[in-house]
């Protein structure tokens, strides 16, 4: 169901090797970016997936890196010490950022949904080992393109890898499963499809 989850962990840039699971997917770098869909279409699913991104975090040690944004109709930015400013970069995962990020996220409402184009820009920008793209929903094919010309290392034989790897999850439905699978090939991830309960 999941490629292959050794070759996607060896080929990362990053020469760490620590590992961490979000949603049973295991990522290996130290650092990560988080992109979950807080559309009202996750429904009582948001709930669930907020606590698997919380116990995804927790676990990640002090020297790693993390960055979380929550996208619907008007995505929300990681906010820790200042709750009125999106903070510009990742932090890293100490205990007291653990608990600032968690106290932020317990705040989120869900909107109407929107594909995350902004937030996957950010994401990119922020150049991670790894980004984990968490929705029930179909992207639009603008979400596979924007990847395929804005995640890749440039060489001289034009055949560079992705600057990070994307992992997909498609949280309680297929819906948008033939996408997510793409994107996670194409940029080198791991594609998982979590049932409802």
């Amino acid at each position: 169901d999941s490629l292959n989850a050794s070759a996607a962990i060896g080929s990362l840039k990053s020469d760490s090797n620590a590992t961490m699971r979000f949603c049973g997917v295991e990522g290996g770098g130290n650092h990560f970016v988080y992109l979950v869909d807080s559309s009202k279409s996750m429904g009582s699913g948001f709930e669930s997936a907020r606590r698997e991104l919380l116990a995804s975090i927790d676990a990640l040690r002090p020297d790693q890196r993390f960055y979380v944004v929550f996208f619907d109709a008007e995505p929300d930015y990681m906010r820790m010490g200042d709750t009125d400013r999106d903070e510009p970069s990742s932090v890293m995962a100490t205990a007291e950022n653990k608990l600032a990020l968690r106290r932020w996220a317990m705040q989120i409402a869900m909107d109407s949904g929107r594909a995350p184009y902004d937030p996957l820009r950010f994401a990119l920008g922020l150049r991670p080992d790894v980004i984990f793209l968490l929705s029930d929903g179909e992207f639009p094919k603008g979400i596979e393109d924007l990847l395929q010309t804005e995640n890749r290392k440039e060489n001289l034989f034009g055949d560079g890898g992705p600057i990070s790897i994307v992992h997909t999850i498609a949280y309680q439905s297929r819906e948008g499963e033939g996408r997510m699978r793409r994107i996670a090939l194409q940029n080198q991830g791991q594609y998982r499809y979590i049932p409802g309960p």
